[in-house]
């Protein structure tokens, strides 16, 4: 897959039925990717995945995009909230 070098990579539940052995090799993958330059979009329920993987975070709920966060500043309380269809604070609906 990430022989050819893409310059664009989607990644829509990688590890969704995976084992845990899987899990890491598709996660090493994406990760590869990303060194090598490519813009990872990656599709994903599980919130740990996303907050190891991820360098922006853009929740959505409903269909609705609900903010975008930096990496660094995602945690499992923030992230989750957004996703079950709260606004960050101090945000309008």
């Amino acid at each position: 897959m990430l022989s050819r070098k893409p310059r664009l990579v989607i990644a829509d539940l990688p590890s969704q039925g995976l084992d845990v052995g899987a899990i890491e090799f598709v996660r090493n993958k994406l990760l590869e990717a990303k060194q090598q330059k490519a813009a990872v979009l990656l599709i994903s329920k599980d919130l740990d995945e996303i907050l190891s993987l991820s360098d922006w975070v853009a929740p959505i709920y409903e269909g609705k995009l609900l903010g975008i966060i930096p990496g660094e500043e995602a945690n499992r309380e923030n992230v989750g909230a957004m996703m079950a269809g709260l606004r960050p604070e101090g945000e309008e609906t």
